[in-house]
């Protein structure tokens, strides 16, 4: 059934309204993000802008849940055409951690709005933001199990040991009923995931390429050696 055609003009134009709050955001920092702004872009009064988003703060959720779904789906995509190639479970989640710097590099605003310095004033609903954050660590997890259980991955007792406080909080928090084993995954996961983090943050920040020149193989060689992942062509 086609969908109504007011309803697809209100997409369309909340799709704008983000665009032109990304664009903003490039040339001056969240600092530079208001409705008042976005309007005059638009050539609108700020007032025609609340039927979309009642408030800053809605505008900049969506902004936040489209980044973290954005982000999540790219590495998705890249572990799904690497697993329709055939590619062992530990070759996807190599790709997927390539796919991760990708989306990075290529979407920076949307990037730093996620992980960079918080937004004065704001805070984030929890009840519709941490659901879209969830995604990426879902992602990994399914796909680090699988190389897990294929033996295709394995964790030291020592390298992977999970400090007994941690462990109560994945419990508490994640995981209430998990093994000592599947802890050691999601612990490992959580390793990976801040080595990566840290490796893109500092690059989008220019602080690695002028030490290591290439960062790119710089990253890849560290993703690699962190977790004995095998490159496949």
């Amino acid at each position: 059934m086609p969908r109504p055609r007011q309803e697809l003009l209100n997409e369309q134009t909340r799709h704008e309204i983000k665009a032109i709050a990304r664009a903003l955001m490039q040339e001056k920092g969240t600092q530079g993000l208001s409705l008042r702004a976005i309007a005059r872009e638009m050539g609108l009064t700020a007032p025609a802008l609340y039927h979309y988003y009642p408030s800053m703060d809605d505008l900049i959720t969506a902004l936040i849940v489209d980044a973290f779904t954005n982000h999540a789906h790219h590495v998705q995509n890249c572990i799904a055409r690497a697993r329709f190639k055939q590619l062992t479970a530990q070759a996807q989640l190599f790709e997927g951690c390539l796919a991760y710097r990708e989306w990075a590099l290529s979407h920076r605003v949307d990037y730093q709005l996620i992980y960079g310095n918080p937004i004065p004033g704001y805070v984030a609903p929890k009840e519709v933001t941490v659901p879209a954050a969830k995604l990426m660590s879902e992602t990994f997890l399914v796909v680090m199990n699988e190389a897990v259980a294929t033996k295709e991955m394995h964790f030291s007792p020592v390298r992977c040991h999970v400090p007994p406080n941690i462990a109560e909080h994945f419990r508490t928090r994640f995981l209430p009923n998990a093994t000592e084993s599947e802890l050691v995954v999601f612990y490992a996961m959580n390793l990976m995931w801040s080595v990566m983090h840290g490796l893109v943050a500092l690059e989008l920040t220019e602080h690695t390429p002028p030490v290591v020149g290439d960062a790119e193989a710089f990253y890849r060689a560290q993703i690699h050696n962190q977790f004995l992942f095998l490159e496949q062509d």
